[in-house]
């Protein structure tokens, strides 16, 4: 294969991902968890992309907070599993694959307002 036909496939295919994650974007914007929890915009944004997938890796939850950093955003993991412990949801790691939330369902009907 030639490398342009290479490097034009590939810029293709790195378009239609750019395309695929400005919609998963998209769909979580506007999501809002209870005021009362306490949430900062970015801790609201990991918590919502949370309560939409069933498993979010730590690079997925740092574009989601706007976060520059890995350690920001596990910061902010942090302080997002504390605000959400009273209200019974626990923010857990599973080594080597990313985070998940306890009763997802439940905290994804809250955030919806259903």
């Amino acid at each position: 294969m030639k490398p342009t036909a290479y490097y034009e496939r590939r810029i293709v295919e790195l378009e239609t991902e750019v395309e695929r994650l400005t919609q998963v974007a998209e769909a979580d914007r506007g999501k809002r968890a209870p005021l009362e929890w306490g949430l900062t915009p970015a801790e609201n944004a990991i918590v919502c992309r949370l309560a939409f997938r069933e498993l979010a890796s730590v690079e997925s939850l740092r574009m989601a907070a706007g976060s520059k950093s890995n350690g920001t955003v596990r910061v902010q993991l942090h302080n997002a599993k504390r605000k959400l412990k009273p209200h019974g949801y626990t923010i857990r790691n599973i080594y080597g694959h990313g985070y998940t939330v306890s009763d997802r369902l439940k905290l994804k009907r809250e955030i919806c307002g259903a």
